[in-house]
């Protein structure tokens, strides 16, 4: 019996079951069509689809949990298809870290809009807003209490495992993707207020992330030479120096004492 697919709905669960890996994308980027792309040697169009919807598209080749690798059909047989790797082979290749970087937005601006929005944070969430809201036409000001713009890609993982030039080029490139300012050393409470920039901006959006660290509900956590996973990794990755001592011990076993973090400790600190 021949199959009528024109009454078929598409909906959500037709989606979810058939296209697994781009469903489990937070950015439900195309992965199935871009890896379709690449084995057929169409790297510069796989690039465009692997970057359409992501902004930090060279940040995930490197860094992404990649969900889309666990949803993928692939793994049902053997194992799933390498989706974070090859996007990271693409970005290489046609990323603004790259020596031939494409320019992807080119034409997609759309014509000014006459409101002005006020992003607090230039972590991935204020940056990748500020990225689409630039393609809308509106004209966002980015500010960042930091000195430097990337939040925890650039403050909270190592340089070997997220190179400081790929956030950089990253941050580059959506800065130019429109009427975008970004303002550094700049701290909501110190340095402004959010009714400030209610009354100068039509529209604030807080994207401050999450810089603090877990407490531990122990006697002696505030005595000296106790530091915090987060605070510790912001100071070293700002340059800072340590000087903890030649024994150390680490509570918690997550990814905040992997052997990646530990590396960056031996080589930072005085141990």
């Amino acid at each position: 019996m021949q199959k009528r697919f024109g009454d078929k709905k598409v909906d959500r669960d037709w989606l979810n079951t058939n296209f697994p890996c781009m469903m489990a994308c937070p950015a439900h980027t195309n992965a199935g069509r871009y890896v379709e792309l690449i084995a057929e040697g169409e790297f510069e169009e796989a690039y465009r689809v692997a970057r359409d919807p992501n902004p930090m598209a060279s940040i995930c080749g490197r860094v992404c949990a990649h969900p889309c690798e666990t949803a993928c059909r692939r793994g049902e047989i053997d194992k799933p298809i390498a989706i974070r790797a090859l996007k990271r082979f693409l970005t290489e290749r046609y990323g603004p870290e790259s020596r031939h970087p494409i320019d992807v937005n080119a034409g997609r601006t759309q014509p000014r809009l006459p409101f002005r929005i006020a992003i607090v944070g230039a972590g991935p969430v204020g940056l990748s807003a500020a990225h689409d809201l630039a393609l809308m036409g509106y004209a966002v000001t980015i500010f960042e209490a930091s000195q430097v713009a990337g939040g925890m890609l650039y403050l909270g993982l190592p340089e070997y495992r997220l190179p400081r030039d790929v956030v950089e080029a990253q941050v580059r490139e959506i800065l130019s993707t429109g009427d975008i300012t970004l303002k550094l050393n700049q701290a909501a409470g110190r340095d402004f207020t959010i009714a400030d920039l209610r009354r100068d901006f039509d529209a604030v959006l807080i994207a401050v992330g999450a810089h603090r660290s877990r407490d531990l509900t122990i006697p002696g956590v505030n005595l000296d030479g106790v530091y915090k996973g987060i605070d510790f990794l912001l100071n070293v990755n700002l340059g800072y120096r340590f000087t903890i001592g030649k024994k150390v011990l680490v509570i918690g076993g997550g990814t905040v004492r992997s052997e990646e973090h530990t590396s960056e400790l031996q080589s930072l600190t005085n141990l």
